[in-house]
């Protein structure tokens, strides 16, 4: 008899209201991962069929000149950077709302656009892009996790398109550059590489050239340079003789990122300001506060006003850009480059889908029957 009522409780709860449930929740988890999964493909791979940047995101020539058509034009201008997006960028949301009201001359982003070196990481980086509506020219410094022979982390082994230097000023433009605006000289470096002295070569010809004419000057890198006083308590890049040839140029500003926070000294006549995404503005690293900043120049009395733009992004928002970022980068790069692991998965997926669906059905039918 006991064992004839065991069986009855478990007849019973198999038929009942718990079961109906658990097959109805097992359903809905298996049939959202199958249309997930297919949507990100299909997602996916219209996403990495980019194969530039978006017109006036990067350094190609045509850019520059739109800059240097003005570098005579003595006359206030507004510039911003912001360094450091990586996967969470926040120039989605700064440069739309923050950034392009306010009508800047131009913007500079300061590195790290991507986590790894992988040009599916740069292609979605330029689908987003493509979104912001940008209308004045948005410049790039090379970041250490831009390209794959300075990515601290290394390449992931199952990466398929490392992305390296060449690629980067093949899709952006060069790393080492310099344009005249409203008669001030801005030089933008690639420090991320091992080579001080080649820094330092392209800055110091620059500055011989152009700098007797500059009304004032700015110089961008992704690595903080390291000088006689510390800028910052973190390891930053030695180049050899920066600091002198900064007080002999008496350049103004040497603006960089890497480190994310927000650190600002004046060492010998120089402001060395470090802006880094994620981070907060009290002297604490922090991962939620993002911020860019924008300079107000006024190259006719050599004054510049600062003003930080900070980024908060609600769950909704970042949660829906995390969905679509993993669509791209992680789920279709993986499926594109393990295709039979990823059809058994779809397949196996598909069988739990049905295996779980028909009975759920089938108890539904019955109770509505009922």
């Amino acid at each position: 008899m006991r064992r004839e009522k065991g069986r009855d409780q478990v007849h019973r709860y198999w038929s009942g209201k718990p079961a109906t449930m658990l097959l109805c929740l097992a359903s809905a988890i298996f049939t959202l991962s199958f249309i997930y999964f297919v949507t990100s493909f299909i997602y996916g791979t219209w996403v990495l069929k980019k194969s530039a940047p978006p017109d006036l995101l990067g350094n190609r020539p045509e850019t520059i000149a739109l800059l240097e058509k003005n570098k005579d034009d003595i006359r206030p201008f507004t510039f911003w950077v912001a360094g450091d997006p990586h996967k969470d960028d926040f120039l989605r949301m700064l440069y739309p709302e923050q950034v392009k009201p306010q009508h800047p001359a131009f913007g500079i982003v300061l590195g790290d656009v991507v986590v790894h070196p992988l040009r599916e990481q740069h292609q979605y980086f330029w689908h987003e892009a493509s979104r912001w509506g940008i209308d004045s020219p948005v410049l790039m410094v090379v970041g250490n996790h831009d390209v794959a022979e300075a990515d601290p982390t290394g390449v992931p082994g199952w990466a398929p398109n490392p992305f390296y230097l060449n690629q980067f000023e093949d899709a952006y433009g060069p790393g080492d550059f310099s344009f005249k605006y409203a008669g001030c000289l801005f030089i933008i470096i690639n420090d991320v590489m091992e080579g001080g002295d080649v820094n330092l070569k392209f800055l110091k010809e620059v500055l011989e050239e152009d700098a007797p004419d500059a009304r004032m000057i700015f110089v961008f890198c992704h690595i903080p340079p390291r000088t006689e006083h510390a800028v910052t308590k973190y390891n930053s890049a030695f180049i050899p003789g920066f600091a002198d040839l900064a007080e002999k140029y008496r350049i103004d500003y040497v603006i960089s990122g890497h480190f994310h926070t927000y650190v600002r000294k004046t060492l010998s006549g120089t402001t060395y300001l470090i802006s880094g995404g994620g981070t907060g503005l009290a002297g604490r690293e922090s991962i939620f506060l993002s911020h860019g900043v924008f300079f107000d120049v006024d190259p006719a009395s050599r004054t510049v006003t600062e003003r930080v733009m900070v980024v908060y992004d609600g769950f909704f928002r970042n949660t829906l850009y995390h969905l679509g970022y993993s669509a791209v980068v992680d789920i279709t790069v993986f499926m594109k480059s393990h295709r039979f692991l990823a059809v058994s998965c779809y397949t196996v997926n598909l069988i739990l889908l049905i295996l779980f669906l028909i009975p759920t059905v089938r108890r539904l039918r019955r109770k509505k029957d009922a």
